[in-house]
């Protein structure tokens, strides 16, 4: 047999190879018009009228000698392409079409169950986004003890499971996480969403004293239960300490992090952008740290952001007024190019104003 080929939208793709030709839509008609076995021996002597040239022209085309049409209610589901150098006897003609009958009723079948796997995917995909995108947005804005945290975040059409935790790590620290996945759907959104589970209970068992390393070895650890083999997750971990005005840092294949300085000339000051992702065997996380002045901004944003419309990076030139929703005006603006290919997600974390107020005067005293 030379194969067996599903109809499809595109045209008859081959179910062993995935190979895929288009068929001539008035050569597929008369298939189910005729519905019966097709030797290429028998077509000097059939009755073909004017679709003649066209079918002759397909079977030299095809190479086969024999050419059976599953047909199942008046549609075309299928082909198979066979050797039978000889014409057809009576016998075998019947044999071959009460066989193809049963082939075309399986393969309906089958199809209607690719077509309900394929809507029940569609549904999971788009209650795992929604679900992501509430739980981003129940959480859109948080105050943690000195630390104000605001986030926006907009679903792809299939998600990239970009997702954002943050916890108090002590008095005056702050540690964060931010994922995203290096696959679409539905495994990369339930592994992140478990990887930032996994932190969140990891910085609160933490008594604080813990630092940057610590918090990346319990991470580590942790993916490797929660990934088990599947995609690499990128992340980017931050510890924010106001008291000693530094950001320790750790990225994992993430884009990074940003210092921005509102409404100064100062260019935005990169954090990050390299790295082994967590869930893979070889290579380290990218690690450093940088002094945090107390009103300096942590910018984080999603692949889906740099690679948005380039408008977003003049949101960071902004002066930034108290309660200003800065993380909405980066996603917008990202946005403003379309629909986004992966989830765009914006966390900015600063100190509150009375806390910020009261740093800048010390420093201001002699």
């Amino acid at each position: 047999m030379h194969g067996l080929w599903r109809a499809e939208d595109a045209g008859l793709v081959d179910v062993a190879s995935g190979a895929s030709y288009e068929l001539d839509r008035d050569v597929a008609a008369w298939l189910i018009r005729h519905a019966a076995p097709l030797a290429a021996a028998d077509l000097a002597t059939m009755r073909l009228g004017p679709i003649r040239p066209r079918v002759e022209a397909w079977v030299a085309a095809r190479g086969a000698t024999l050419f059976v049409p599953l047909v199942d209610r008046g549609t075309l589901v299928g082909l198979v392409e066979a050797e039978h150098v000889a014409a057809l006897r009576e016998a075998e003609r019947g044999l071959v079409a009460q066989s193809a009958r049963a082939a075309a009723r399986a393969l309906t079948y089958v199809n209607l169950a690719r077509a309900a796997a394929r809507e029940g995917a569609t549904a999971r995909e788009v209650e795992v986004a929604e679900a992501m995108r509430r739980q981003a947005s129940a959480r859109h804005d948080d105050e943690l003890g000195p630390w104000l945290v605001a986030a926006e975040y907009r679903s792809a059409p299939r998600t990239t499971g970009a997702a954002w935790s943050a916890n108090l790590a002590g008095d005056a620290r702050l540690a964060i996480l931010v994922t995203e996945g290096q696959a679409h759907g539905v495994p990369a959104a339930l592994a992140t969403a478990a990887l930032t589970g996994a932190f969140a209970a990891a910085t609160t068992a933490s008594t604080g004293a813990g630092g940057i390393d610590e918090l990346i070895a319990a991470l580590r650890a942790s993916a490797q239960d929660v990934l088990r083999g599947g995609e690499p997750i990128a992340a980017f971990l931050a510890v924010l300490d106001a008291d000693a005005r530094t950001v320790a840092w750790g990225c994992a294949g993430h884009p990074g992090a940003l210092l921005v300085t509102p409404g100064a000339e100062l260019a935005p000051i990169a954090l990050g952008g390299k790295g082994a992702r967590l869930g893979e065997a070889r290579g380290e996380i990218e690690r450093g740290a940088a002094p945090l002045a107390p009103d300096q901004l942590l910018v984080v944003a999603s692949s889906g952001v740099y690679g948005g419309a380039p408008a977003w990076r003049g949101v960071l030139r902004e002066p930034v007024a108290p309660g200003a929703r800065f993380a909405a005006r980066i996603v917008d603006a990202a946005a403003a190019g379309g629909q986004p290919g992966e989830d765009l997600l914006a966390v900015v974390v600063r100190q509150r104003g009375d806390r910020r107020s009261a740093r800048l005067s010390d420093q201001g005293e002699p």
